[in-house]
């Protein structure tokens, strides 16, 4: 599912929490896969404009980079601090932030 942005053309994905959800009870590697299966659904599902291979594969290769980073962030900080709630957070906005910068 995507939410449309205000003033624009663009779309915002509602993966990000069953993202953040799959890094909290998977593996990275499950966590990643889910995250890929996501995108590649998002691509090709209900779109009004087809995706060319390129935006699919930056896309992919987005959402990887961000899902590793978070995945990183919440086990350091989880070994760290060991509060689930608080590293949970730091995690969404490392995924929020990386996956907004690229």
């Amino acid at each position: 599912m995507k939410v449309g942005l205000p003033r624009s053309d663009g779309t915002m994905s509602l993966n990000f929490p069953f993202i953040l959800l799959g890094i909290l009870q998977l593996s990275p590697l499950q966590a990643v896969c889910l995250a890929v299966c996501s995108v590649i659904a998002q691509c090709s599902f209900r779109v009004i404009k087809p995706f060319t291979l390129v935006q699919i594969l930056f896309n992919v290769a987005n959402v990887i980079t961000a899902t590793v980073f978070a995945w990183r962030s919440f086990d350091w900080m989880l070994r760290l601090h060991g509060e689930v709630a608080p590293v949970l957070a730091i995690a969404a906005a490392v995924y929020f932030f990386s996956n907004t910068l690229r």
